[in-house]
């Protein structure tokens, strides 16, 4: 009974806040960045998940963040943790509301079958971190139980070079990357 209410209350709360996101990011207003963490920080709170965070997650600039990834529920951790958007296969464009969420979020969405659009798909993040967005990326492209590192899949780890602008002294400054790791206790 327990379960049925909680998943009750986060169909009907996500359906009320689909339009109000979906606005923000049609009209390209601030709080598209933020209503997205705020309500995954009320997710966490629902669901029972309390989230313990060691360091800073880099905010107010573009950064890519590259974090292991054990399971679903780290969307909601990582974004109830910090304001950001992710790196998503193409094929959850595609998945019956949790797609709407991914695009609600502003989830850049890579073909990885096809190598050809990798670069695309690469500039597509590369422009996004020069627009100031901290993106997630699973560089190991699936999810695994999280005890061992698999082998990064780095070709989207190449949006990191992008150069975002000049420090106080002229010197070149390029996209922060900051390593991320999801732990369940």
């Amino acid at each position: 009974v327990r379960a049925a209410i909680i998943l009750s209350i986060f169909f009907i709360a996500t359906l009320v806040g689909i339009p109000w996101q979906w606005s923000a990011v049609k009209f390209r207003l601030p709080r598209r960045k933020r209503f997205p963490h705020l309500y995954h920080s009320w997710l966490c709170r629902l669901f029972g998940i309390r989230l313990t965070v060691i360091g800073m997650p880099i905010q107010n600039r573009g950064a890519l963040l590259v974090s292991n990834h054990t399971s679903y529920f780290d969307i909601i951790v990582l974004s109830g943790a910090a304001r950001l958007s992710f790196v998503a296969k193409q094929e959850v464009n595609s998945w019956p509301f949790f797609g709407t969420l991914a695009r609600m979020q502003e989830t850049v969405f890579v073909k990885r079958e096809q190598r050809s659009q990798t670069g695309a798909a690469r500039d597509e993040i590369r422009e996004r971190l020069r627009q100031g967005d901290a993106l997630v990326l699973f560089p190991e492209g699936t999810s695994d139980d999280g005890n061992t590192v698999l082998p990064f899949r780095s070709a989207l780890m190449g949006a990191a070079e992008a150069e975002v602008g000049k420090d106080d002294k002229g010197h070149i400054e390029h996209v922060p990357v900051q390593p991320v790791s999801v732990s369940y206790v």
